[in-house]
């Protein structure tokens, strides 16, 4: 099975990734998208790299209040899991981002990213 990107684009405040195009699902399988806010605040910049099993969304340095976004459509089974890495000064912390197996349900799920830990999504 090929996967690969479809569409990537990248700008100063804002990444996309598609992983092909979206379908409207059933159930937990209708199409998502996270997005990833910097809000560290102090103007640093924050570093992600975020994966899943079958796909490596790459590396991305965010300016304050930059955002990262990404779709996709779980899969059938309800395993799906992204995951990301966060950089900034010297610190490092890895956090599961979308986790089916946790009961993500949001369409919408909106992380913003702090000094103190990552936020609760806003559910959509």
């Amino acid at each position: 099975m090929n996967r690969r990107k479809k569409d990537f684009r990248e700008g100063d405040n804002e990444s996309e990734f598609y992983n092909g195009k979206m379908k409207k699902g059933i159930g937990k399988h209708h199409p998502k998208t996270v997005k990833i806010i910097n809000d560290l605040g102090h103007g640093l910049p924050l570093t992600l790299a975020c994966k899943s099993k079958n796909y490596d969304l790459g590396v991305h340095t965010l300016k304050p209040n930059g955002f990262f976004k990404f779709n996709f459509t779980p899969n059938f089974w309800g395993t799906t899991l992204f995951f990301c890495r966060f950089t900034w000064k010297n610190q490092s912390h890895w956090f599961n981002i979308y986790d089916n197996a946790r009961g993500d349900e949001c369409v919408n799920c909106t992380w913003k990213i702090r000094t103190t830990g990552e936020s609760s999504p806003d559910r959509a």
